[in-house]
């Protein structure tokens, strides 16, 4: 995709609307690689999911779409 967005016939418009969706494709998926890793930490060492943990896997799924908060 990144080569037919950086051809010359395409709108500069069109570029940018494709960056800032490849840049939210890699925010989520750099969450959801968090929430993943964090669980199967959790898992391996026998750690029952408590609300800390359910707080920090919440603060990375937002991360994941962009929330600011």
């Amino acid at each position: 995709m990144d080569g037919h967005f950086a051809a010359d016939d395409q709108s500069p418009a069109d570029r940018n609307d494709w960056k800032a969706l490849k840049r939210h494709i890699v925010r989520l998926m750099d969450g959801l690689a968090l929430v993943e890793t964090t669980l199967r930490e959790e898992r391996e060492r026998g750690i029952p999911l408590t609300a800390e943990t359910g707080r920090k896997l919440e603060g990375y799924a937002r991360f994941g779409l962009g929330a600011e908060d």
